[in-house]
C-alpha cells in the first residue's frame, strides 16, 4: 500500500492550548496517519513528554497575541 504524500498546508496561528501547538506539530512529521490514529499516538506522546517539552508548548499558548490589534 502506497503512503499518501504529506499535504502542505497554510501556517496558522497559534492556538491558545499548548497541547493543540503539540498536536500542529506533530501531524506534520507524521502526516501519513489516518486523522482518528493521528489523535491517539498523538495523545500518547503527549503524556509522555517531559514537562520541560510540555512547558515549551505551553508558552507558545501564553505568548499568543489575544487580540488582532495587539500584535500590531
Amino acid at each position: 500500500m502506497r503512503q499518501k504524500a504529506c499535504q502542505v498546508h497554510q501556517t496558522r496561528p497559534v492556538m491558545n492550548n499548548g497541547y493543540l501547538n503539540f498536536v500542529r506539530s506533530f501531524r506534520k512529521k507524521h502526516c501519513g496517519l489516518k486523522p482518528q490514529e493521528l489523535i491517539k499516538i498523538a495523545a500518547r506522546a503527549w503524556c509522555s513528554l517531559s514537562e520541560d517539552k510540555k512547558n515549551r508548548y505551553r508558552r507558545m499558548a501564553r505568548n499568543k497575541p489575544n487580540n488582532l490589534f495587539e500584535s500590531i
